[in-house]
């Protein structure tokens, strides 16, 4: 893989050298925006969400904009997914951004699905932000900027 800028090549070797670094930034802004809406884990589970707001009086939140906290289970009517499915993906991108990125430790271990999982998780969360910020803003989404593209081999 070359990754070029201004026509000049900065980076030369596997193309993991950019990808991985990129799937660890998704997912630990994914996390920083679900709690930013509310969503946690539910204590003692990697498969269930909680709401809360957050703990530490400096953090941003939901409540900063003035605009109503999600409500579990309603958080996901309406969605394109079920909401078990829903709510599976989102706990397994927390998951995986406390216990196997921001930090290693022993209790994580990758799921079976754990790329559908984090593909789907990605889809949600941008849907979660257009519903719970934007559209009570009374403001315009921004369009997905990045597309998904399955490799065909």
């Amino acid at each position: 893989m070359d990754i070029r800028f201004d026509g000049k090549t900065v980076v030369v070797g596997k193309a993991t050298v950019f990808t991985n670094p990129a799937i660890e930034a998704g997912v630990i802004h994914g996390r920083a925006l679900l709690e930013f809406l509310g969503f946690k884990l539910k204590k003692g589970s990697c498969h269930a969400l909680a709401m809360e707001k957050p703990s530490r009086k400096d953090d941003r939140h939901l409540g900063h904009v003035e605009v109503p906290w999600p409500v579990l289970p309603d958080a996901f009517s309406g969605l394109q997914v079920l909401e078990k499915p829903a709510e599976e993906a989102l706990a397994y991108l927390l998951w995986t951004a406390n216990k196997g990125l921001a930090h290693s430790t022993g209790a994580f271990t990758a799921h079976e699905n754990s790329i559908a999982l984090l593909e789907l998780s990605m889809g949600l969360v941008r849907e979660l932000m257009v519903r719970y910020v934007y559209q009570p803003l009374g403001q315009t989404a921004p369009p997905p900027t990045v597309q998904i593209q399955r490799r065909v081999d």
